[in-house]
Protein backbone atom coordinates (compact mmCIF):
# COMPACT_ATOMS: atom_id res chain seq x y z
CA UNK A 1 0.00 0.00 0.00
CA UNK A 2 0.95 3.55 -0.54
CA UNK A 3 2.24 5.90 2.77
CA UNK A 4 0.80 9.45 3.56
CA UNK A 5 3.18 11.44 5.18
CA UNK A 6 0.79 14.06 7.62
CA UNK A 7 2.96 17.22 8.02
CA UNK A 8 1.19 18.36 11.32
CA UNK A 9 1.02 22.05 11.74
CA UNK A 10 3.32 23.94 14.15
CA UNK A 11 2.26 26.36 16.86
CA UNK A 12 1.52 29.75 15.78
CA UNK A 13 4.08 32.25 16.25
CA UNK A 14 2.83 35.62 16.85
CA UNK A 15 -0.02 34.95 19.54
CA UNK A 16 -0.03 33.23 23.02
CA UNK A 17 -3.13 31.27 22.29
CA UNK A 18 -5.23 30.02 19.22
CA UNK A 19 -8.61 27.94 19.44
CA UNK A 20 -10.08 26.43 16.35
CA UNK A 21 -12.80 24.29 15.84
CA UNK A 22 -14.89 22.42 13.39
CA UNK A 23 -17.94 20.21 13.33
CA UNK A 24 -19.05 18.22 10.48
CA UNK A 25 -22.20 16.35 9.88
CA UNK A 26 -23.00 14.25 6.89
CA UNK A 27 -25.17 11.13 5.72
CA UNK A 28 -25.00 7.78 7.20
CA UNK A 29 -24.18 8.97 10.90
CA UNK A 30 -21.68 10.75 9.96
CA UNK A 31 -19.84 12.75 12.67
CA UNK A 32 -16.58 14.73 12.69
CA UNK A 33 -15.27 16.96 15.23
CA UNK A 34 -11.95 19.01 15.24
CA UNK A 35 -10.56 21.47 17.60
CA UNK A 36 -7.13 22.52 18.46
CA UNK A 37 -5.42 24.50 20.64
CA UNK A 38 -2.03 26.28 20.23
CA UNK A 39 0.06 29.27 20.83
CA UNK A 40 3.74 31.11 21.48
CA UNK A 41 5.06 32.51 24.74
CA UNK A 42 8.43 33.71 24.54
CA UNK A 43 10.80 30.93 24.51
CA UNK A 44 7.93 28.41 24.75
CA UNK A 45 5.14 26.76 21.83
CA UNK A 46 2.68 24.33 22.15
CA UNK A 47 0.45 22.83 19.63
CA UNK A 48 -2.31 20.20 20.53
CA UNK A 49 -5.41 18.87 18.71
CA UNK A 50 -8.48 16.19 18.98
CA UNK A 51 -10.55 14.70 16.20
CA UNK A 52 -13.50 12.76 17.02
CA UNK A 53 -15.43 10.73 14.11
CA UNK A 54 -18.09 8.35 14.02
CA UNK A 55 -20.58 7.20 11.46
CA UNK A 56 -22.76 4.02 10.65
CA UNK A 57 -21.57 3.53 7.60
CA UNK A 58 -22.91 2.97 3.71
CA UNK A 59 -23.19 -1.06 3.97
CA UNK A 60 -24.56 -2.26 7.20
CA UNK A 61 -22.29 -3.68 9.85
CA UNK A 62 -19.35 -1.31 8.70
CA UNK A 63 -19.68 1.63 12.08
CA UNK A 64 -16.76 3.34 13.37
CA UNK A 65 -15.69 5.59 16.09
CA UNK A 66 -12.39 6.88 15.98
CA UNK A 67 -10.47 9.19 18.16
CA UNK A 68 -7.13 10.97 16.77
CA UNK A 69 -4.77 13.26 19.51
CA UNK A 70 -1.65 15.20 19.58
CA UNK A 71 -0.10 17.51 21.62
CA UNK A 72 3.98 18.91 20.98
CA UNK A 73 5.49 21.29 23.66
CA UNK A 74 8.56 23.22 22.37
CA UNK A 75 11.42 25.13 23.97
CA UNK A 76 13.86 27.24 21.71
CA UNK A 77 16.53 29.15 24.35
CA UNK A 78 18.02 30.65 21.81
CA UNK A 79 18.24 31.26 17.69
CA UNK A 80 20.57 27.98 17.71
CA UNK A 81 18.70 25.28 19.71
CA UNK A 82 15.23 24.02 20.35
CA UNK A 83 14.04 20.94 21.81
CA UNK A 84 10.34 19.41 21.53
CA UNK A 85 8.22 17.02 23.47
CA UNK A 86 5.05 15.59 21.52
CA UNK A 87 2.58 12.23 21.70
CA UNK A 88 0.28 10.91 19.31
CA UNK A 89 -2.78 8.98 20.46
CA UNK A 90 -5.46 6.81 18.46
CA UNK A 91 -7.88 5.27 19.40
CA UNK A 92 -10.81 3.01 17.14
CA UNK A 93 -13.51 0.95 16.97
CA UNK A 94 -14.01 -0.89 13.92
CA UNK A 95 -17.27 -3.09 12.65
CA UNK A 96 -16.31 -4.24 9.85
CA UNK A 97 -18.89 -6.18 6.97
CA UNK A 98 -17.60 -8.57 5.00
CA UNK A 99 -18.69 -12.27 3.78
CA UNK A 100 -20.04 -11.41 0.37
CA UNK A 101 -18.79 -13.53 -2.53
CA UNK A 102 -17.44 -11.47 -5.82
CA UNK A 103 -20.76 -13.11 -7.00
CA UNK A 104 -23.24 -11.26 -4.34
CA UNK A 105 -20.59 -7.85 -4.22
CA UNK A 106 -21.31 -7.77 -8.30
CA UNK A 107 -24.94 -8.25 -7.70
CA UNK A 108 -25.46 -5.99 -4.85
CA UNK A 109 -22.34 -3.61 -3.51
CA UNK A 110 -24.09 -2.66 -0.37
CA UNK A 111 -24.74 -6.31 0.69
CA UNK A 112 -23.34 -7.74 4.38
CA UNK A 113 -23.49 -11.13 5.66
CA UNK A 114 -21.17 -10.22 8.86
CA UNK A 115 -22.67 -8.32 11.58
CA UNK A 116 -19.86 -10.01 14.60
CA UNK A 117 -16.40 -8.95 13.11
CA UNK A 118 -15.07 -5.88 15.18
CA UNK A 119 -11.46 -4.57 14.73
CA UNK A 120 -9.02 -1.94 16.81
CA UNK A 121 -5.89 -0.72 16.87
CA UNK A 122 -4.40 1.63 19.77
CA UNK A 123 -1.76 3.29 18.88
CA UNK A 124 0.78 5.42 21.16
CA UNK A 125 3.73 7.21 20.23
CA UNK A 126 5.88 9.67 22.47
CA UNK A 127 8.21 11.99 20.47
CA UNK A 128 11.39 13.75 21.26
CA UNK A 129 13.15 15.96 19.15
CA UNK A 130 16.02 18.63 18.88
CA UNK A 131 17.72 20.22 16.53
CA UNK A 132 21.39 22.84 16.89
CA UNK A 133 22.22 25.00 13.98
CA UNK A 134 25.76 24.86 13.95
CA UNK A 135 26.23 27.39 11.47
CA UNK A 136 24.07 29.01 9.25
CA UNK A 137 24.58 26.25 6.33
CA UNK A 138 24.82 23.42 8.85
CA UNK A 139 22.18 21.79 11.49
CA UNK A 140 22.06 18.69 13.87
CA UNK A 141 18.44 17.04 14.57
CA UNK A 142 17.63 14.30 16.67
CA UNK A 143 14.51 12.14 16.81
CA UNK A 144 13.90 9.68 19.14
CA UNK A 145 10.65 7.85 19.14
CA UNK A 146 9.06 5.38 21.47
CA UNK A 147 5.74 3.36 19.87
CA UNK A 148 3.36 1.06 22.09
CA UNK A 149 0.70 0.04 20.13
CA UNK A 150 -1.59 -2.69 19.00
CA UNK A 151 -3.92 -4.62 16.46
CA UNK A 152 -7.24 -6.52 18.22
CA UNK A 153 -9.25 -8.46 15.71
CA UNK A 154 -12.35 -10.87 17.00
CA UNK A 155 -14.44 -12.36 13.53
CA UNK A 156 -16.20 -15.05 12.31
CA UNK A 157 -13.37 -15.99 10.16
CA UNK A 158 -13.29 -16.72 6.75
CA UNK A 159 -13.21 -21.00 6.99
CA UNK A 160 -14.98 -21.85 4.13
CA UNK A 161 -14.95 -19.18 2.25
CA UNK A 162 -17.36 -15.56 2.42
CA UNK A 163 -20.42 -17.37 1.69
CA UNK A 164 -20.03 -19.37 4.63
CA UNK A 165 -23.08 -18.50 6.56
CA UNK A 166 -22.95 -17.24 9.85
CA UNK A 167 -26.21 -17.73 11.41
CA UNK A 168 -27.58 -19.01 14.56
CA UNK A 169 -27.13 -22.91 14.99
CA UNK A 170 -31.35 -24.36 15.93
CA UNK A 171 -29.45 -26.55 17.82
CA UNK A 172 -27.49 -24.81 20.19
CA UNK A 173 -29.49 -21.40 19.73
CA UNK A 174 -26.27 -19.45 19.66
CA UNK A 175 -23.91 -18.56 16.51
CA UNK A 176 -20.51 -20.13 16.13
CA UNK A 177 -17.56 -18.98 18.30
CA UNK A 178 -15.58 -16.15 16.97
CA UNK A 179 -12.00 -15.97 16.71
CA UNK A 180 -9.71 -13.73 18.53
CA UNK A 181 -6.21 -11.94 17.35
CA UNK A 182 -3.82 -9.77 18.98
CA UNK A 183 -0.75 -8.55 18.08
CA UNK A 184 1.19 -5.76 20.22
CA UNK A 185 3.93 -3.74 19.08
CA UNK A 186 6.90 -2.08 21.00
CA UNK A 187 9.56 -0.48 19.73
CA UNK A 188 12.37 2.59 19.94
CA UNK A 189 14.04 4.54 17.06
CA UNK A 190 16.76 6.99 17.43
CA UNK A 191 17.86 8.75 14.83
CA UNK A 192 20.83 11.21 14.63
CA UNK A 193 21.86 13.42 11.07
CA UNK A 194 23.79 16.01 10.04
CA UNK A 195 22.57 18.27 7.30
CA UNK A 196 24.97 20.64 5.74
CA UNK A 197 24.33 23.33 2.33
CA UNK A 198 27.28 24.56 0.72
CA UNK A 199 28.13 25.91 -2.70
CA UNK A 200 30.27 24.88 -6.14
CA UNK A 201 30.60 27.65 -8.04
CA UNK A 202 27.70 30.14 -6.98
CA UNK A 203 25.62 26.45 -7.10
CA UNK A 204 24.00 25.52 -3.89
CA UNK A 205 24.62 21.80 -2.67
CA UNK A 206 23.05 19.65 0.15
CA UNK A 207 25.24 17.03 1.99
CA UNK A 208 23.17 14.74 4.55
CA UNK A 209 24.64 12.18 6.78
CA UNK A 210 23.07 10.10 9.81
CA UNK A 211 22.78 6.99 11.74
CA UNK A 212 19.40 5.14 12.70
CA UNK A 213 19.01 2.88 15.48
CA UNK A 214 15.96 0.56 15.93
CA UNK A 215 14.92 -2.31 18.16
CA UNK A 216 11.62 -3.50 18.29
CA UNK A 217 9.56 -6.43 19.42
CA UNK A 218 5.92 -8.12 18.40
CA UNK A 219 3.85 -10.59 20.13
CA UNK A 220 1.39 -12.26 17.05
CA UNK A 221 -1.33 -14.45 18.79
CA UNK A 222 -3.73 -16.06 16.56
CA UNK A 223 -6.32 -18.45 16.53
CA UNK A 224 -8.04 -17.93 19.99
CA UNK A 225 -11.69 -19.21 20.78
CA UNK A 226 -13.83 -16.02 21.43
CA UNK A 227 -17.57 -15.72 22.60
CA UNK A 228 -20.75 -16.60 20.56
CA UNK A 229 -21.95 -13.05 21.13
CA UNK A 230 -22.39 -10.24 18.68
CA UNK A 231 -20.37 -7.38 20.70
CA UNK A 232 -17.17 -6.15 20.59
CA UNK A 233 -15.12 -8.57 22.89
CA UNK A 234 -11.38 -9.67 22.63
CA UNK A 235 -11.49 -12.37 25.58
CA UNK A 236 -10.49 -15.76 25.67
CA UNK A 237 -13.30 -17.91 26.23
CA UNK A 238 -11.26 -21.32 26.03
CA UNK A 239 -7.78 -22.53 26.41
CA UNK A 240 -4.83 -20.63 25.00
CA UNK A 241 -3.83 -18.91 21.62
CA UNK A 242 -2.59 -21.83 19.09
CA UNK A 243 -0.17 -19.55 17.40
CA UNK A 244 1.95 -17.29 20.16
CA UNK A 245 5.04 -15.82 18.75
CA UNK A 246 7.50 -12.93 20.23
CA UNK A 247 9.38 -11.25 16.76
CA UNK A 248 12.87 -8.62 17.75
CA UNK A 249 14.06 -6.96 15.45
CA UNK A 250 17.60 -4.76 16.06
CA UNK A 251 18.71 -2.15 12.93
CA UNK A 252 21.46 0.22 12.46
CA UNK A 253 21.35 1.68 9.45
CA UNK A 254 24.52 4.85 8.49
CA UNK A 255 23.88 6.83 5.53
CA UNK A 256 25.45 9.64 3.52
CA UNK A 257 24.12 11.39 0.25
CA UNK A 258 24.40 14.31 -1.61
CA UNK A 259 22.77 16.24 -3.95
CA UNK A 260 24.87 17.83 -6.83
CA UNK A 261 22.68 20.47 -8.29
CA UNK A 262 23.76 21.02 -12.10
CA UNK A 263 22.71 24.10 -13.52
CA UNK A 264 18.95 24.99 -12.30
CA UNK A 265 17.31 21.78 -13.69
CA UNK A 266 19.32 18.92 -13.41
CA UNK A 267 20.52 17.19 -9.87
CA UNK A 268 22.61 13.93 -9.28
CA UNK A 269 21.97 12.56 -5.90
CA UNK A 270 24.17 9.88 -4.99
CA UNK A 271 24.03 8.32 -1.85
CA UNK A 272 25.85 5.34 0.59
CA UNK A 273 23.74 3.04 3.00
CA UNK A 274 24.81 -0.13 5.72
CA UNK A 275 22.11 -2.24 6.89
CA UNK A 276 22.64 -4.65 10.23
CA UNK A 277 19.64 -6.53 11.00
CA UNK A 278 18.87 -8.78 13.19
CA UNK A 279 15.59 -10.45 13.39
CA UNK A 280 14.09 -13.82 15.53
CA UNK A 281 11.23 -15.49 16.30
CA UNK A 282 10.42 -17.92 19.09
CA UNK A 283 6.78 -19.16 20.58
CA UNK A 284 4.32 -21.76 19.71
CA UNK A 285 2.41 -22.47 16.48
CA UNK A 286 0.13 -25.29 16.37
CA UNK A 287 0.00 -27.95 12.83
CA UNK A 288 -3.77 -28.79 13.10
CA UNK A 289 -2.92 -31.65 10.55
CA UNK A 290 -0.64 -33.15 13.16
CA UNK A 291 -2.67 -32.21 15.76
CA UNK A 292 0.22 -30.99 18.02
CA UNK A 293 1.89 -27.43 18.95
CA UNK A 294 5.37 -26.80 17.46
CA UNK A 295 8.15 -25.08 19.03
CA UNK A 296 9.69 -22.13 16.99
CA UNK A 297 13.17 -20.88 18.16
Amino acid sequence: GGVVNYIIKKAPADKPIEFTTQQTAGSFGLFNSFNSLGGTSKKWSYYSFIQYKSLIGWRPNSALQQALAFARIEFKPSAKFNVGLEYSLLRNKIQMSRGASDEQFANNAQSSFRSRNWLNSPWNILALTAEYRISQNTKLLLKSALNISGRNLVWRSEDGGPQSPDSINPVTNTYVAREVEHEGFKSITNELRILSNYTIKGVNQTLSAGIRYYQGTMIRQEGGIGSTGSDFDLKLYSGEYPIDLDFSTTNIAPCVENTFHIGNRFSVTPGFRVEYIKSAVEGEKEDEQAGVSLKIN
